[in-house]
Formats: structure tokens, C-alpha cells, sequence
């Protein structure tokens, strides 16, 4: 023994029980994670969602379109409108107030 420590004297302690057990305690849970994750694919029907989501991108993109189509056309009735004198601006002004429904519909979905 040179230098106070003899390599034949050392000890090994195994692994203790406690270990092992949190180690299989979280193997466990990532296991129920997994298998709850299956669980819910499996509640998912994709042959009719898809489908579903289809139709309701159409709809969301026609729903688009008509509103820009909508937005463009009062816009074009806005200019027109600021370049009528008076007169004229009070006769036109029912014409530009029928456009308010579809304003109101953009205001109300954002």
C-alpha cells in the first residue's frame, strides 16, 4: 500500500434498488404517454376528417374571394364617390351605404 490507498482494498458498491426503481417508475410513464398518444390517434377518424377539413378549405377560400371581390368593388365605389361634387354626393350616397353589409361582415370576422 504506497501512498495510503491500496487498489486491492477498494470497493465496488453495486447499484443501489432506489436507482433502478425511478428509472423503471419513468420507463413507465413515457410507456402510458405512448400508449395514451395511440389511444387518441386511434379515436381520430381520418377517412371522414379529411374530407371534412376538404370542404371547409373550399369554403374558407370561396369565402376569400368573394370578400376581396366585395372590398375591391367598395373601394372603387370610394374613389368614385370623393371625386363627385356635392350635388352629386348626396343623390350617390344610398348607392355607397348598401355596401355597408359586406364592410360589416369584414369588421365581424376579425
Amino acid at each position: 500500500m504506497e501512498g495510503g490507498v491500496d487498489m486491492d482494498e477498494r470497493v465496488e458498491t453495486p447499484p443501489s434498488a432506489e436507482r433502478q426503481e425511478p428509472v423503471a417508475e419513468e420507463e413507465q410513464e413515457e410507456g402510458n404517454k405512448f400508449q395514451k398518444a395511440i389511444g387518441a390517434w386511434r379515436n381520430i377518424d381520418l377517412t371522414t376528417l379529411i374530407p371534412q377539413l376538404d370542404t371547409v378549405a373550399s369554403d374558407l377560400v370561396a369565402h376569400q374571394r368573394d370578400t376581396l371581390t366585395q372590398r375591391k368593388d367598395l373601394a372603387q365605389k370610394t374613389k368614385d364617390f370623393r371625386k363627385l361634387d356635392d350635388a352629386s354626393k348626396l343623390s350617390d350616397i344610398k348607392g355607397l351605404l348598401k355596401c355597408k353589409p359586406p364592410l360589416a361582415q369584414l369588421t365581424e370576422l376579425y
